[in-house]
C-alpha cells in the first residue's frame, strides 16, 4: 500500500500492511557530487497536480533573501531528455500538493539522480515501515508553504548540510530501491507472510 494511502484504512495490521517500493532498474545511485552552486530541479507533469505556481513563489522568494543558486523548471520534454537535464542536480522538488502528500516514481528516479528530494509528504503514515527492512525515505516534506521555503533556504544556505542530505538520499537509495535491494526486501515480507498463512 502506499504510505499516504495508508490512513484511508480503518482496521490497520501492521503485520500485513507494507508500503510498496518504486523499484528502480539501476544496481546503484549515482554519487552525492559536491557542489559549487546548487540547482534547484522541477520537473512537472502536469503544474496543477505538482503546485508548480507555489514552488516557484517560494523560489522566488528565496532570491529575494539573495541567496545564490540555480533553478531549473523542466517541461515539455520528452522522458529521456527530462532525465538527461536533471542530471547534476542537487534538490528536486516533486510537488507542492495538499491533496496528495506523498512521493512517487520521479522523487526516487531524482533520488537515486544523487539529489536531495523535497515533496509534500504530510499524509504519509510513517508507521507502515514499522516492523519491515525497509527503510522509511530521508525525504523532505514540502507543505505547507514555510516548512517548504524553510527547508530549501537552509539547504542552500548551508552547503555542508546539502552534501550530507544528498549522501543519506544515495545511501538510502542504494539500499532501498534498487532493483537488488528492493527484491531482498519483498523475498522477506513474502516469505515472513507466507509462513503466517501456513500457521
Amino acid at each position: 500500500i502506499s504510505a499516504d494511502s495508508r490512513h484511508l484504512i480503518h482496521e490497520k495490521d501492521t503485520n500485513r500492511d507494507f508500503p510498496y517500493m518504486h523499484a528502480l532498474d539501476i544496481e546503484s545511485a549515482q554519487d552525492a557530487r559536491q557542489c559549487a552552486r546548487p540547482r534547484l530541479v522541477h520537473s512537472p507533469s502536469s503544474r496543477e497536480t505538482k503546485g508548480t505556481d507555489a514552488i516557484l513563489a517560494a523560489v522566488e522568494g528565496l532570491r529575494g533573501r539573495k541567496i545564490d543558486f540555480d533553478f531549473d523548471l523542466i517541461e515539455g520534454l520528452s522522458y529521456d531528455d527530462c532525465m538527461n537535464r536533471r542530471e547534476g542536480g542537487d534538490i528536486f522538488i516533486g510537488q507542492f500538493n495538499p491533496d496528495i502528500g506523498g512521493f512517487g516514481y520521479s522523487e526516487v528516479e531524482a533520488a537515486a539522480q544523487g539529489m536531495v528530494v523535497l515533496s509534500s509528504m504530510h499524509k504519509i503514515d510513517w508507521e507502515c515501515w514499522k516492523g519491515t527492512k525497509m527503510e522509511p525515505p530521508p525525504f523532505i516534506n514540502a507543505y505547507p508553504m514555510d516548512i517548504l521555503f524553510g527547508a530549501l533556504r537552509s539547504l542552500l544556505s548551508d552547503s555542508e548540510k546539502l552534501q550530507e542530505a544528498k549522501e543519506r538520499t544515495v545511501k538510502w537509495v542504494n539500499e532501498n530501491a534498487t532493483l537488488k535491494a528492493a527484491g531482498a526486501i519483498y523475498a522477506d515480507v513474502l516469505e515472513r507472510h507466507g509462513r503466517g498463512r501456513s500457521k
